[in-house]
């Protein structure tokens, strides 16, 4: 049969058919002369059953068999949730014929991309393949894109050591050429002091088991072959009739303060009704041995702050610097008690009338009492001096 009169047969066996959903064909009757009376456009559809179908056909790719020969991959699309089944037939066929080419009639929910395969040849004049589907067409032509090259055979095996895949935690076994590598039983020791995790890896932890810590008040867990730990909480049982304190540690069960006893001097030690030991902190410059005060933390220290470090000396500053304190001397002629003045010394003078008042015993220094208070400048560097010395500028006799 000429490739002309087999599609003219296609066009007359699936006319009548066809036209239901708006498919016309012509031809039938003795007046298709050429491949041009029957072309894809002839086997459009305008039916709104059709167009609202779920299905469409896909052309995945063609392998070029040579000698032009082709192999068709066809797959499909159901946009429904369900299944849909088309039967070979005015909805589900090939051209050219046959209609049957091995298609499916049931189309599962989804994207399906390589289903089955068609071969075909142009070497009829005919140049192409479609599939026509619920009214939508998948068409392979010489210049459809071609399938990807298959990946080639897996090499021979001729012993296990021809299989080894560089992982400790498989099984590699040579059988009849053909390699496998069978995952290690999990909680297998592997290097590094890791185990194998049951599915040919080797990693930190596979369950629990390897996480323990030995301490009786954490709770060791392995999540994403990471192992962590937390703490059991405050109060429970532990060993030897302890309790466990919260922090990961099993504590012995105090029956008074007593039990209890820190050694720091800072802390409030009780013994809670559930056994345990708890440790206040005592309150920020509340007193403690040696003159120093705690500090809020626990600790005792000489200072937490300048009001811990009065020498009771109003003409001093009393500050505290890295926990130690530091006294510095008020500016002279700041006014102190009993209508003092300090004397830039750290002490308070009483105030003066004259300069005879302000007499320091130094003869190079210049006595004088302006506004009640002392002052006492140095004389200047050659001044004369006792015993034929002279004054150094810093009130000093040389």
């Amino acid at each position: 049969m000429t490739s002309t009169n087999q599609y003219v047969r296609v066009s007359c066996l699936l006319a009548g058919a066809l036209s239901l959903g708006g498919l016309l064909v012509g031809g039938c009757g003795g007046e298709a002369t050429g491949l041009d009376d029957l072309n894809e456009a002839n086997l459009e559809t305008s039916s709104d059953d059709l167009v609202s179908s779920p299905l469409t056909p896909l052309l995945t790719c063609m392998e070029d068999l040579g000698h032009n020969n082709f192999r068709a991959h066809f797959g499909y699309k159901n946009d429904s949730s369900r299944s849909v089944r088309v039967p070979i037939g005015t909805l589900n066929f090939f051209v050219p014929l046959p209609a049957n080419q091995g298609q499916p009639i049931d189309f599962a929910a989804g994207n399906h991309p390589d289903v089955f395969k068609v071969n075909f040849s142009t070497k009829d004049g005919w140049d192409r393949l479609a599939w026509w589907l619920s009214g939508r067409r998948a068409l392979a032509t010489k210049s459809t894109p071609l399938c990807a090259p298959p990946p080639p055979p897996p090499k021979k095996c001729t012993s296990n050591a021809g299989c080894n895949d560089s992982l400790e935690c498989t099984n590699d076994i040579c059988t009849k050429g053909v390699c496998s590598h069978t995952p290690v039983a999990a909680h297998t020791t592997c290097s590094g002091g890791n185990v194998c995790d049951g599915a040919g890896a080797c990693v930190k932890c596979a369950s629990a088991q390897e996480c323990s810590d030995g301490l009786e008040c954490t709770t060791d867990v392995c999540s994403n072959t990471q192992c962590s730990h937390g703490n059991v909480a405050a109060g429970t049982g532990c060993a030897h009739g302890g309790v466990c304190d919260g922090t990961g540690l099993c504590q012995p069960r105090c029956a008074s303060a007593t039990d209890c006893d820190d050694g720091l001097e800072c802390t409030s030690d009780v013994c809670g009704s559930n056994g345990l030991c708890s440790h206040t902190p005592l309150a920020p410059h509340t007193g403690c041995a040696h003159g120093g005060v705690c500090d809020g933390t626990g600790l005792c220290l000489p200072c937490v702050s300048g009001e811990d470090c009065s020498d009771g000396l109003e003409c001093t500053t009393d500050l505290c610097i890295n926990n130690d304190c530091a006294h510095g001397s008020v500016p002279s002629g700041v006014s102190c008690a009993h209508g003092g003045f300090c004397d830039g010394t750290g002490l308070c003078q009483p105030p003066c009338s004259t300069p005879a008042d302000c007499d320091d015993g130094l003869e190079c220094t210049n006595d004088a009492c302006s506004a009640s208070a002392c002052s006492h400048s140095n004389a200047s560097a050659g001044t004369p001096c006792a015993h034929g010395g002279t004054c150094d500028g810093t009130g000093l006799c040389l």
